[in-house]
């Protein structure tokens, strides 16, 4: 099923996995690419901005949504009020970020509270931890045409944005004691080891001519899993590309310009 936020912006594509699935072997196409023998990177949270974060924390717990935290808190580094949530299998990658109305306007700010209360707003960032952050950062400016935004958390994290807007994609490095380290209780300060995170199959990004596009990121020494071929499902021509660290869930979609 594909489902958009409610305030619009990128698709979520959610499939339903198989053990046949989990352990057969790429078949060297788009869409063909398996758990198993792909190395696939974990998703550490997206976040969702909330204008009430209060009163979206109980709504949704009176849904039967399950929270980390007791209540949401206040995270200094972001300046803003955090709560992280369980999906429906016991994953945790659903954050909430309180992020007011900014408008003149009162009467359309009151509209905008009452309408966006019963639902998660825009994307805010996606959140990985990769193996070298510096690495990384070249990765994706040099070689994708990523936009650096700025560094955080002491200078353990990037905030890069693709070069046509979006959502940010914070990258921070993993550590050792990051991946042991017991849970606080807190936002953005849940561990791997501890808390079950989903895997990410990949995040799509559109091209306007695909051919050029894949020949430009080989000439940069960019590795593809599958080269640019036509998918009938989705009537473009796809590719998968490895990221710095191995990982193969960036895919090309081939989009021409109407």
């Amino acid at each position: 099923v594909d489902l958009v936020s409610s305030e619009g912006g990128p698709t979520f594509e959610f499939n339903q996995i198989t053990e046949e699935y989990k352990t057969a072997k790429p078949t060297g196409k788009p869409g063909g690419s398996h758990l198993a023998s792909i190395r696939r990177p974990y998703l550490d949270h997206i976040a969702f901005e909330v204008d009430d974060i209060n009163k979206e924390f109980e709504n949704m717990k009176s849904k039967g949504v399950k929270f980390i935290v007791d209540e949401p808190d206040f995270n200094p580094t972001t300046g803003r009020k955090l709560a992280d949530a369980f999906d429906n299998e016991g994953h945790a990658w659903i954050q909430l970020q309180e992020q007011k109305v900014k408008t003149q306007n009162k009467n359309l700010c009151t509209s905008l509270i009452q309408r966006r209360a019963m639902a998660l707003g825009k994307i805010n960032h996606f959140h990985f931890y990769v193996e070298d952050l510096e690495e990384t950062l070249k990765f994706f400016t040099e070689k994708l045409g990523f936009e650096f935004v700025r560094r955080g958390h002491g200078g353990k994290s990037v905030d890069l944005v693709s070069s046509e807007g979006g959502p940010t994609f914070e990258f921070n490095q993993i550590t050792e004691e990051y991946k042991t380290a017991k849970p606080t209780g807190k936002p953005g300060e849940f561990h791997l080891a501890s808390i079950r995170r989903p895997y990410l199959d990949h995040i799509a990004f559109e091209v306007d001519d695909m051919d050029k596009t894949s020949k430009e990121m080989k000439s940069k020494g960019v590795k593809f899993l599958v080269e640019p071929t036509y998918n009938k499902v989705t009537k473009r021509k796809l590719a998968d590309v490895y990221d710095n660290d191995g990982h193969a869930w960036l895919q090309l979609q081939e989009v021409k310009p109407k």
